[in-house]
């Protein structure tokens, strides 16, 4: 009877020792988890973050472009408009030589007249 009572304190110490490392192993695996969940979030952070990074320099060099057309268009302007004084002060000397031109066409057919 006794070495039977030893089996079974033995066998139920196997059991135990099993039991233990089965939760041993449940608690590492949890333990495990915890500290993924917590880096899984500082680790999403940090993506997020460098997303919203890549978006905030796509939109910089977006305005940069516009900023560079608008400073590129506003110089064709100028250019445009220099143009078109230029073209006014020679539109003006064309109207003078008109005028002269007429003059002195006058003035020749006058003169043919008198001759």
């Amino acid at each position: 009877a006794e070495a039977q009572a030893w089996q079974q304190a033995e066998v139920a110490l196997e059991a135990a020792k099993a039991e233990k490392a089965h939760l041993q192993k449940t608690v590492d695996r949890l333990t495990a988890e915890v500290a993924q969940a917590k880096q899984a979030k500082p680790q999403a952070e940090l993506q997020e973050a460098a997303a919203v990074q890549l978006q905030l320099s796509e939109v910089q060099q977006e305005l940069q472009s516009a900023r560079d057309a608008c400073a590129a268009e506003a110089q064709r302007v100028r250019e445009s408009q220099l143009q078109l004084q230029q073209m006014q002060g020679q539109l003006a000397e064309v109207t003078q030589l008109r005028a002269h031109v007429s003059e002195l066409e006058a003035g020749l057919e006058l003169a043919r007249e008198a001759a």
